[in-house]
């Protein structure tokens, strides 16, 4: 255009101040989203797995017809199977059985409850009880029964499904209401009581289906350590993650506190590992992600253990490992709030 066939193509070689700035600034706001968006993304959101209550009261439960699995199936002898006839004569007065009891495995939980049931699987689910209840009316009452196979998961999928709101319920271990509807986790495990619409006569049926349901169900054995470990003060409240906490592929099996205070917000977590080797390396692990998205000042010594700060800009990590113990804070906005909670954590947990 500029040169024409055998002559030499126009090319500039002064760049205007003007436009230099222009670039760098642009730069500069790519790197800065770029940030954000990290930032963004590591954040947890509560109601990012919870129930959405509106959905309980606009859209009655779906009854496709899926096959029966029998007890004797390979899956469902993964775990211990809940008592035969755990979920016969549930249906309060008034109240029928609208079908059999179906049984799943974790293999085949995809038919009831396709788009969900990888969830659950993430939490080795054994398998699920389904009923469905119906008034005279022409009301209903799904219940959901999962066997977890183990306490710690089973309140960790109940936990990663609470809405941060919910009105707790004094039921088995613990338990809500959403509207209409009732949740509880027991032992290993974790029940969904789901009426189709709201309103006080068929609350009242999903209360005694839930109550009734409670008294039938084993207590576990053991107890959920990151509920009796990590700080009460200030807690607000406590998550268990199987696999991949904090949206790390190196944190398992890992309890996450939410606190707020006067002086801020701020997540704890703690992850006990079969040794100190296994806790030192997923330190390790998490020491490369700080220095791979941020900057890592030089190790505090607190009670006579290394504690390292890592700078997201101007959000804070800050992490120690005592021996099975890998533990600290994560992405809280301001160094002090962030140190004093990492050292408060430190303090508080078993040696």
């Amino acid at each position: 255009m500029f040169g024409g066939v055998g002559k030499r193509a126009f090319e500039r070689t002064d760049i205007s101040t003007t436009e230099t700035a222009i670039g760098a600034f642009l730069l500069f706001l790519i790197a800065s989203m770029g940030v954000g968006v990290y930032v963004k993304g590591q954040h947890y959101d509560p109601n990012l797995f919870a129930l959405d209550q509106s959905l309980l009261s606009e859209q009655a439960p779906v009854r496709a017809s899926v096959k029966l699995v029998e007890e004797s199936d390979e899956g469902r002898l993964a775990g211990a199977p809940p008592e035969p006839g755990m979920l016969g004569e549930l249906a309060p007065e008034g109240w029928k059985e609208l079908s059999a009891v179906e049984l799943f495995t974790a293999e085949t939980l995809y038919e009831k409850i396709n788009g969900r049931a990888e969830q659950y699987t993430a939490y080795d689910v054994v398998g699920m009880d389904f009923i469905a209840l119906a008034s005279e009316e022409g009301q209903f009452i799904d219940v959901f029964v999962y066997d977890m196979g183990g306490v710690a998961n089973a309140f960790g999928i109940y936990a990663i499904e609470r809405p941060e709101n919910a009105q707790m319920q004094p039921l088995g271990d613990q338990g809500y209401r959403a509207e209409s509807s009732f949740f509880f986790w027991k032992g290993s495990y974790y029940a969904q009581i789901i009426a189709s619409n709201v309103g006080e006569e068929i609350r009242a049926a999903s209360e005694a289906v839930a109550r009734a349901l409670v008294e039938r169900l084993e207590d576990g054995s053991g107890q959920v350590w990151g509920l009796e470990e990590l700080p009460r003060e200030n807690r607000v409240s406590v998550q268990y993650f199987k696999r991949d906490a904090l949206s790390l592929d190196f944190l398992g099996e890992t309890y996450t506190a939410l606190y707020r205070s006067d002086a801020g917000e701020w997540t704890a977590f703690a992850a006990l590992h079969d040794s100190p080797e296994a806790a030192s390396e997923t330190l390790e692990q998490y020491l490369t992600y700080l220095r791979e998205y941020g900057e890592v000042s030089a190790p505090r010594t607190v009670d006579g253990t290394s504690v390292f700060t890592g700078d997201f800009g101007g959000f804070f990590d800050v992490i120690f490992q005592r021996g099975n113990l890998f533990a600290g804070v994560n992405l809280v906005e301001g160094r002090a709030l962030a140190e004093e909670g990492a050292d408060a954590l430190l303090r508080s947990l078993p040696k």
